[in-house]
């Protein structure tokens, strides 16, 4: 919309600037329905609410810890196009920076085109109505790409081979460093819910231990009702199924008509795991942990 709005201002097309508002009114209107039916039932939730509160910005950062939290924030943007190495990071913003000046030297609109998006992001964030979490901002990674490669053709038309050599050798640096070649050897484990149930198995668990934290429910009851081989976890079904909002295991396993439970937790906020944990050991003593590929089991019995 900013990119047609800039064109028609530069060449004075004023009647097309008509039909640029219509759409976005029609983008407006297609927010709010989806607003009122899926984001705000879910906006007031404090488990959301706190698991990205550290992805927001300090629109006014007044001291050097919350100077140092945005700086995080937007390394961790780069760090996802060009690697995470010092020198990668440095070469990344170099490239952007020379990128960016040189698309607004050439062209007003394609600059609005590339950078606004980014832009209005980060304020969005410094305003803390959208999250800079990675999966989040995937969709500003190829604009970020788009202008470190505009600053990489910048600085190769320096006519020096020597100066050109050197940045091939920095581009080359940055494809070496930056990729996961690792993955044609070895297996990628992330969020392995099954290691855990394998585990409880071990223990000779029972699905009425087991108590499993909102951000895993749904990948339990595919494992336990749905797979092919959902036959292995039967054993394992009918585990208390946190919510959302739910915030009350100490009270639901202390009234649970067994001795022992598992609180089970795949990936999620490490600071809320943490807190939840906290507040179980006031009231339950742990006498185990298991954790592999950011699947966490914990057991305890009641004091």
């Amino acid at each position: 919309g900013f990119y047609y709005l800039v064109q028609c201002a530069q060449q004075k097309k004023w009647t097309m600037v008509k039909p640029l508002i219509l759409m976005g009114l029609v983008w407006l209107a297609q927010f709010g329905v989806y607003y009122e039916l899926i984001l705000k039932p879910q906006i007031n939730s404090e488990y959301l609410q706190n698991y990205h509160r550290e992805f927001f910005l300090f629109a006014t950062p007044s001291n050097a810890e919350e100077w140092r939290h945005n700086w995080i924030r937007l390394r961790e943007i780069l760090n996802n196009t060009a690697g995470f190495s010092q020198l990668s990071l440095q070469l990344s913003i170099l490239f952007i920076l020379i990128g960016s000046i040189a698309l607004l030297r050439r062209s007003l609109s394609q600059f609005v085109l590339l950078c606004a998006p980014v832009l209005l992001v980060l304020l969005a964030a410094a305003l803390n109505q959208f999250s800079l979490i990675e999966r989040v901002v995937l969709f500003i990674l190829p604009f970020t790409m788009l202008l470190a490669g505009l600053g990489f053709a910048e600085l190769m038309r320096i006519p020096l081979r020597v100066v050109q050599l050197t940045f091939v050798g920095f581009g080359f640096f940055i494809l070496w460093n930056y990729n996961y070649r690792s993955l044609f050897y070895e297996k990628l484990n992330f969020q392995e819910l099954t290691a855990g149930l394998d585990y409880i198995l071990e223990k000779n668990g029972k699905g009425k231990e087991i108590y499993v934290d909102c951000a895993s429910r749904d990948t339990y009851i595919y494992y336990t009702g749905i797979h092919p081989h959902k036959s292995k976890y039967a054993k394992l079904e009918g585990a208390y199924l946190f919510g959302w909002n739910d915030d009350n295991f100490p009270e639901i396993a202390l009234k649970s008509e067994t001795n022992r439970s598992f609180y089970v937790f795949t990936g999620g906020s490490p600071e809320l795991r943490e807190r939840h944990l906290n507040e179980v050991r006031q009231v339950l003593n742990q006498t185990d942990e298991f954790s592999f590929a950011f699947c966490y089991v914990y057991t305890f019995q009641k004091k």
